[in-house]
C-alpha cells in the first residue's frame, strides 16, 4: 500500500507546528485551512488532508494543536529506532481527544509581551539570559538574590526586548497543582477544564515564570517533568501536553532553597532537591553596582521631569521659583473648570491655558468667576470591591467623614473636611483600609447637564487640559449620561 507523505509523523508535526505558530489558536476554519496551504510563501507542497478527516471539531472547524494523535512511537520493536513511527487506526481516541479539547475552557488569547521600561537599566545577567532566551533552547535557570535587586523586572524587560511571551506565577504556600496545572470549572452548567499557567507557556512556547518559588511547598514537585523538558501527561483528561519551540522555565528566589535562617525572609522554605536539581544553571544576582544606579536614577529623574527641579533645589538655576496657581474658566456648554498648576512660569502657563480653552469651545475667565461653584474638600477613593460600601461607610462616618459615595464605575469616595482629611485617613489606616487615593480635591455645588453635540468637544478640552506638563489637577461640574460617556470615552 502507497504511503501518504504525511504518514510520516515528523511531517504532520511539522505543517501542524505552522498553521498553529501562524494563527496562534487551537481551531481554524476551512477557509484559513485552505488560504494558508495555497499560499506558496507558507512551504506547504502536500495538502494536509490528515486535518480534514480527524481532526475535525464541528462543521467546517479543526483542531491544529501540534500533539500527537492517534499514533503510537513502538519501545521495543528491534526493527525500529528512535525516529520510527508507526500510525495505527485509533478512531475513537481521535475523538475522544477532540471532545476533550472541546470540554477546555478558554484562557486569554491576547499577547503575554510584557511592555518595555524605556528607564530600564541592564546589569547582571541580563545579557546572558537574554543569549539563552533568544536561542529558544529549553534551559531552566534559577535566579536567586535579595530582594528589591530587580530579579524579577530583568526577566521581564529580556521578554520586552525579544517580544517574548512570560506567564508569570507568584509562588505560596498554598500554591498547588491546580493553581499550576489546571482545575475543572463549572461554567454555563457544564464542567470544563481550565489549564493553568504552566500548561498555556508550554503551550504558547512561552517563558514561565515561577516567582519567588521558594516560598512554595512540596505540591510544585508536580513540575518535575516539566522541567526536564519533557512532554507533560495530564492525569485528568489523558492528554499528552508537547511543550513548543521556545518553553522555557526561570525561577527566582531569595534564597537557594535552603530556607532563611536569620529570619530575613520568613516563610521561606527549604526545596527539595530533586525540585532544585532540574534548573541547569544556579545564578545569584547583586545589587548594581554605583554607576549603574546612577543610571537608573538619571532615567527615572528625566522620566519623571524633575531633574530641572533638582536643579533649582540645589541652586543651579537660581532665579526661578515654582508656584502653585489655580485657573478658573468656562467649557462647552456652560461647564466650570478648575486647572490646578504647578509652574515656573505663569506668563508661558496662562497663555497655554488661554489658547487650549479658547481651541476647546470654551474660554479662561478671571479669578473667582467659577470657583464659588466648588467646595474644597478631602477626598479618599476605593476601587471598586476593594472593601464593602458598608465597612467603608462605617468607618468613614466614626472617624468624622462628611460623605460617602458610590461613582457610576463602583469607586467609593469618601469626602471630608480638609481639616480632617488626615484624621480620617489615618482611621482607615488603622482598619487596615488603604485607599488607593486621597487628597484634597474641588467638589462642585451644583452641575451642569451636557447634551451629545457638547460632550465630546469638553471632553477633548478636560484631556487637552490634563496632558498639559503644568497642569495637575482639573476639575469640572459636567453632567454627561453614563451610557454616552461610556460610547465617547471608549472611543
Amino acid at each position: 500500500m502507497r504511503k501518504s507523505f504525511y504518514d510520516n509523523l515528523s511531517n504532520r508535526m511539522a505543517v501542524l507546528e505552522k498553521l498553529y505558530a501562524f494563527f496562534d489558536k487551537e481551531v481554524i476554519s476551512s477557509k484559513e485551512l485552505n488560504s494558508f496551504c495555497n499560499n506558496s510563501k507558507n512551504g506547504v507542497d502536500k495538502y494536509p488532508h490528515f486535518i480534514v478527516r480527524e481532526r475535525k471539531v464541528s462543521r467546517g472547524q479543526f483542531n491544529i494543536v501540534p500533539k500527537h494523535v492517534g499514533w503510537a512511537t513502538p519501545a521495543d520493536s528491534p526493527t525500529s529506532t528512535n525516529q520510527d513511527e508507526i500510525a495505527i487506526d485509533t478512531p475513537k481516541m481521535v475523538a475522544q481527544i477532540v471532545n476533550l479539547a472541546a470540554k477546555r475552557a478558554t484562557n486569554a488569547t491576547e499577547s503575554f509581551v510584557p511592555d518595555r521600561d524605556e528607564t530600564y537599566v541592564p546589569f547582571g545577567f541580563y545579557n546572558d539570559l537574554r543569549d539563552i532566551i533568544k536561542s529558544q533552547i529549553f534551559y531552566p535557570i534559577y535566579i536567586t538574590g535579595l530582594s528589591g535587586n530587580g530579579k524579577t523586572m530583568m526577566i521581564e524587560q529580556v521578554c520586552a526586548s525579544l517580544k517574548r511571551e512570560l506567564i508569570r506565577v507568584n509562588i505560596t504556600k498554598r500554591t498547588d497543582e491546580s493553581d499550576l496545572i489546571g482545575s475543572y470549572e463549572l461554567i454555563d452548567g457544564s464542567t470544563l477544564r481550565r489549564e493553568g499557567p504552566v500548561i498555556t507557556a508550554m503551550r504558547r512556547g512561552a517563558m514561565l515564570l515561577l516567582d519567588e518559588c521558594d516560598l512554595g511547598t512540596e505540591d510544585i514537585l508536580c513540575l518535575q517533568p516539566i522541567l526536564e523538558g519533557k512532554p507533560y501527561f495530564d492525569k485528568k483528561t489523558g492528554e499528552v501536553i508537547h511543550p513548543a519551540l521556545g518553553f522555557n522555565v526561570v525561577a527566582t528566589a531569595n534564597t537557594k532553597g535552603k530556607g532563611s535562617d536569620d529570619g530575613r525572609f520568613i516563610g521561606t522554605n527549604v526545596l527539595n532537591e530533586a525540585f532544585l536539581e532540574r534548573f541547569a544553571v544556579t545564578v545569584e544576582q547583586d545589587y548594581p553596582p554605583a554607576n549603574t544606579e546612577r543610571k537608573i536614577l538619571e532615567k527615572d529623574f528625566a522620566e519623571l521631569g524633575i531633574e530641572r527641579a533638582i536643579k533649582k533645589g540645589t541652586g543651579e538655576l537660581a532665579g526661578e521659583a515654582i508656584e502653585e496657581v489655580t485657573y478658573e474658566g468656562y467649557g462647552p456648554g456652560g461647564v466650570a473648570v478648575l486647572v490646578e498648576t504647578t509652574s515656573d512660569n505663569k506668563n508661558r502657563t496662562v497663555a497655554d491655558l488661554r489658547s487650549l480653552f479658547k481651541s476647546g469651545g470654551g474660554n479662561l475667565g478671571e479669578s473667582g468667576s467659577v470657583s464659588w461653584m466648588f467646595d474644597r474638600v478631602g477626598q479618599l477613593s476605593f476601587e471598586p470591591k476593594t472593601f464593602s460600601e458598608d465597612k467603608i461607610m462605617e468607618v468613614a462616618l466614626e472617624a468624622g467623614a462628611q460623605d460617602v459615595t458610590t461613582q457610576s464605575d463602583g469607586t467609593i469616595e469618601v469626602i471630608t473636611a480638609t481639616s480632617d482629611l488626615y484624621k480620617v485617613r489615618d482611621a482607615f489606616d488603622k482598619a487596615q483600609m488603604v485607599p488607593n487615593a486621597s487628597g484634597f480635591a474641588y467638589v462642585p455645588k451644583t452641575s451642569v447637564p451636557v447634551d451629545k453635540e457638547k460632550a465630546p468637544q469638553l471632553l477633548e478640552l478636560l484631556e487637552s487640559l490634563e496632558d498639559h506638563d503644568d497642569v495637575q489637577k482639573v476639575h469640572a461640574n459636567f453632567d454627561i449620561d453614563d451610557k454616552l460617556l461610556a460610547e465617547l470615552t471608549a472611543k
